[in-house]
């Protein structure tokens, strides 16, 4: 079932919803970070190829709402800190498990130097209270019609 059947049969008609989107006006550093790290462009993909960001366009979550039942759309954008772990050493082993499938078919010299990116990025964001990281999304309310 796409996921806009499954919102329109969580909220009951003219019931309000709220719920947290990654924002992709350049603010979402971390994941932009990560695949940049890895080699991968979300740019390039297309905004609605899957990725941390398919719905942080706000014009493209207005209308993918509008088309799903939805009115009164309005996206708040936050904007916090992500924590990601203790250590560099703890996040990596998340993201590559994470990010595996997207340089599983580059040479061992490629994914080794991508890998090598991806350490020193989140190196770079180690702080005394962990790995942190830029991060915005949009807080979206909307009412079901």
């Amino acid at each position: 079932m796409p996921v806009s059947g499954i919102m329109v049969r969580l909220v009951r008609p003219h019931q309000r919803r709220a719920t947290a989107r990654r924002n992709a006006r350049g603010e979402c550093g971390a994941a932009e970070r990560s695949n940049t790290a890895l080699g991968i462009s979300t740019r390039e993909r297309g905004p609605t190829a899957p990725s941390p960001v398919a719905l942080g366009d706000p014009d493209r979550v207005r209308s993918f709402l509008g088309v799903s039942g939805f009115t009164d759309v309005e996206l708040e954008g936050v904007q916090q800190p992500m924590y990601f772990g203790p250590d560099p050493d703890d996040v990596f082993g998340y993201f590559s498990t994470q990010y595996a499938g997207m340089v599983r078919d580059l040479d061992p010299e490629t994914r080794a130097r991508a890998h090598e990116r991806l350490r020193s990025s989140l190196a770079d964001h180690c702080t005394d209270q962990g790995v942190l990281s830029d991060s915005a999304a949009w807080l979206v309310h909307a009412r079901r019609s």
